[in-house]
């Protein structure tokens, strides 16, 4: 793949899951003020992941890494809807390098002896838990996790180790014991952001999905995502900065990506509080 197509692909996969309120917009975007109880919160939660399913099927979902969100959904739930849509979306998807996520009989892609640097590093640390040869992979992830890193960064430190595990790459011990402490970092970065975002939504996701969270900061995490929700059911497009091994980018991680992860945020919730 040519550095421009990875660098396209990268940009996919991240950038490639409340109630009445007083808000208020400044630089930092909207400061939300709760004042409903927990038993209103999962009315509202539950009103916005039916819109919100509404409104990604009307979006044209092509990456892996959406399909891969919306399948996390349908491991809490049954949907049929979902899960046919899911399929029609797979389908279309032949020749995407991360395919592996989400069909399990598709080969390892091979990986390069040099990951480079910059973006294409990144995207081939990303692209590790799904490469071979094995060793060569676990090299990879290795490198990827010896720095601490944040942001969308953070988040696929602890992906890459997700995806390792549901993809059947073996790995040492040492590296499995990372995956609670990433999430941990995870977490502080998330206690201290009360603004929506695509990244916002991004950790809430993982922290609700693969986490054991306090119910209270939970419950926080939904109100701010239930409250950024838009009439249409999506939560609209949200420009995100990335930067990585000395190279930075902006852009706008696209809406179905957004919602993707704030219906697995809203699922998870539902489900396990």
């Amino acid at each position: 793949m040519s550095t421009g197509k990875r660098f396209s692909t990268v940009k996919r996969v991240i950038v490639v899951l409340l109630p009445v309120m007083v808000c208020y917009t400044g630089v930092g975007g909207c400061t939300y003020i709760r004042n409903f109880n927990l038993t209103t919160l999962r009315t509202k939660a539950a009103e916005a992941y039916t819109s919100g399913l509404a409104a990604i099927m009307r979006e044209s979902v092509s990456s892996v890494d959406e399909i891969w969100v919306l399948r996390e959904i349908l491991k809490l739930t049954q949907d049929e809807a979902l899960q046919q849509f899911v399929n029609d979306k797979a389908a279309s998807l032949g020749g995407d390098s991360f395919l592996r996520l989400i069909d399990p009989n598709v080969s390892r892609v091979d990986l390069p002896a040099d990951p480079c640097s910059g973006f294409t590093r990144f995207y081939s640390y990303v692209l590790a838990p799904l490469g071979r040869p094995e060793k060569r992979a676990i090299s990879f992830i290795n490198d990827f996790l010896a720095t601490e890193e944040s942001g969308y960064i953070l988040t696929h430190q602890f992906l890459v180790l997700e995806w390792a595990e549901q993809t059947g790459l073996e790995l040492p011990k040492q590296l499995e014991a990372k995956k609670p402490k990433i999430l941990e970092r995870i977490l502080q970065e998330q206690l201290t952001d009360d603004s929506f975002s695509d990244l916002y939504a991004e950790r809430a996701a993982i922290l609700l999905r693969f986490g054991d969270q306090k119910p209270s900061n939970a419950a926080q995490w939904v109100e701010i995502i239930v409250n950024a929700q838009l009439e249409d059911g999506s939560w609209g497009l949200y420009s995100e900065n990335l930067t990585f091994d000395g190279e930075s980018t902006t852009g706008e991680p696209g809406a179905s990506h957004t919602i993707v992860l704030a219906l697995l945020s809203l699922r998870a919730y539902l489900d396990k509080y």
